[in-house]
């Protein structure tokens, strides 16, 4: 029982609601017409249909114009002679008892109204269903007698309609060239009685250009302004395309500027722009026509980084440096200087062919052994830009040979930006300047280091020494570290020639010879030894450092007694050196 009274409450409502007196469809007003399309109600006979009108606008008073009685009728005369503003709507009259009766749209005799387009964009990737045309779009008109909008564009020949649409805010064309001259569009709304609003302002699209620059690495987009909007433009959004990518913004800028320099373009790249204009409020937005190019940029050096400034066994700097390998060079030249001129003048050219060589290391012809000397690297490329690395320099070592069987190494510390040192280790050198013996190690902070020479070892005198620094090195570029090992030149120290002279002999005791002993006597040249008697007379003479005199002379032993000795002999250095004074002999 329930059931059967839902389901007949349900039929009674949806009787109720298809039973509703429906108004006729008001149209428009034109020539003091009003003209509707009737309706249908099969709820009961018709009487009329009611016309009701306002002359003090749209919110009324409303009063009854008149009845019209002829079902079939479509339209009604309303002499307006003073032009007044009137609005009307009309109410269907029918014998359906219970029945509630609507009301029409209210409509104006008034033109409609059309409201300010939103945006006229180029159509790109960006915006727009056709390619290379043009997409307008707007809002609804407010007056609903509007059943359509009108495009107008001016052309060479006038201001003259392209187009017309129904029941959408928006229009696109791709037959209309807008990406080499800008294009000038109105919108206009249209009503049944053929009616058209007034111009409102019109909109002009923008033209991008661009110009590249393959030196900076860059592109100077301009574009003509967007022209509409009663507010203006508030920014504009620069987005880009690479290489088939989706677009992406990569800048906004002030509505004022009709330009802008994009940098840090990348070689062998297509790349697609397109400038889009924001209105300052009301959430307009219109793109430019869109630029395409492939680039063929000149790769700069943006990389140029000494990692590493040696000195080889032959006494000449070697440097090691990183750039980017694919930079176009003219030029890639290694200048020095010694420090204490600092003149720099190029010692030599690198190579600078295609691709860059990885991580170079070149031999430079310079006496690192001289002074302390400063190197950096100088490139050109082909757009004449100069780049330099930071001045690097390597360890100059100098060694003094003390007079007490020591060598006193002391050292300016290696000069490399981006490097941590971890300390020095201190060697002797053999013959051919390679390392041959580690002697010590230092903290990175000393600069200094003393060495025992032991003459039974170093027979010579002549000891040579190289300082190698040790460390990390960190490239600015990427923040990577790599070990590095850094060494001096080649600096030696001659301790000088020594003899020490017995003062007195016993040929027929232990000691049997008067002999000088020398101290590094590999060392010495032009050796010679000559004894006197008292009387001046000279009984002995020798150029043999390993022979002395037994007291002889002349096969006669001499006697006992105080002699002279005279020593003469070159040192390693060249110098004369002499020494004189007695012995005695003893019987």
């Amino acid at each position: 029982m329930r059931i059967l009274l839902l389901w007949m409450n349900l039929l009674l409502v949806g009787v109720s609601l298809n039973a509703q007196i429906e108004p006729p469809e008001l149209l428009c007003v034109r020539d003091d017409s009003i003209f509707w399309n009737p309706p249908v109600n099969p709820c009961g006979p018709f009487i009329g249909y009611e016309i009701y009108y306002s002359n003090s606008g749209v919110q009324g008073p409303y009063s009854l114009l008149t009845t019209v009685t002829d079902p079939t009728a479509s339209s009604y005369f309303h002499n307006n002679q003073t032009s007044e503003v009137r609005h009307y709507y009309m109410r269907s009259v029918f014998d359906c008892p219970g029945q509630n009766a609507f009301s029409s749209d209210t409509i104006s005799n008034q033109l409609p109204i059309a409201l300010p387009i939103l945006g006229a964009s180029v159509n790109s990737f960006f915006s727009g269903p056709a390619p290379d045309g043009v997409t307008l779009t707007w809002p609804p008109s407010p007056s609903p007698e509007t059943i359509g909008y009108i495009i107008y564009r001016n052309t060479p020949q006038g201001t003259i309609p392209i187009d017309t649409v129904f029941d959408v805010q928006i229009w696109s064309s791709e037959n209309i060239d807008a990406t080499s001259s800008s294009q000038t569009f109105y919108v206009l709304a249209l009503d049944a009685c053929g009616n058209v609003s007034l111009f409102g302002d019109p909109h002009t699209t923008m033209v991008l250009d661009y110009s590249i620059s393959v030196c900076n690495q860059s592109v100077t987009l301009s574009w003509s302004p967007y022209i509409g909007w009663v507010d203006g433009v508030e920014s504009h959004d620069i987005w880009i395309s690479e290489n088939g990518s989706p677009p992406f913004l990569t800048a906004s800028i002030s509505g004022a500027q009709t330009s802008f320099t994009l940098p840090g373009l990348t070689d062998q790249v297509d790349y697609q722009i397109a400038v889009r204009a924001n209105q300052s409020a009301g959430g307009g937005e219109a793109y430019s026509s869109i630029v395409s190019f492939s680039t063929e940029i000149v790769q700069p050096i943006r990389q140029l980084e000494v990692f590493e400034i040696t000195v080889t066994p032959e006494n000449r700097p070697e440097i090691s440096w990183r750039w980017n390998t694919n930079a176009e060079l003219t030029s890639a030249i290694i200048w020095g200087y010694f420090e204490n001129d600092p003149v720099a003048f190029a010692i030599t050219d690198y190579p600078a062919g295609y691709p860059l060589d990885t991580d170079p290391t070149l031999e430079i012809n310079w006496p690192a052994n001289e002074e302390k000397s400063a190197f950096y690297i100088e490139t050109t490329d082909n757009c004449d830009s100069v780049v330099q690395s930071e001045v690097v320099s390597p360890i100059f070592l100098t060694v003094t040979a003390a007079g007490t069987l020591t060598n006193q190494l002391s050292w300016e510390h290696l000069t490399l930006p981006g490097a941590q040192f971890l300390g020095y280790d201190i060697f002797r050198v053999d013959p051919a300047g390679n390392a041959s013996q580690l002697i010590g190690t230092v903290n990175a902070s000393t600069t200094n280091f003393t060495d025992q020479i032991d003459p039974q070892v170093q027979a010579s005198g002549s000891v040579c020494y190289l300082v190698s620094a040790r460390g990390q090195f960190q490239f600015l570029k990427d923040q990577t570290e790599i070990p590095f090992t850094s060494e001096s030149n080649r600096a030696c120290a001659q301790q000088e020639a020594l003899m020490y002279v017995p003062n007195a002999f016993a040929p027929d005791g232990r000691n049997t010879r008067f002999r000088p002993v020398p101290v590094f006597g590999a060392s010495i040249t032009n050796y010679q030894l000559s004894v006197f008697n008292r009387w001046g007379t000279e009984v002995y003479r020798t150029t043999d450092l390993n022979t002395g005199w037994d007291g002889d002379y002349k096969g006669q032993k001499q006697p006992a007694g105080i002699y002279t000795y005279r020593i003469s002999l070159l040192r390693p250095s060249g110098e004369p050196y002499e020494e004189k004074g007695t012995v005695l002999l003893i019987r």
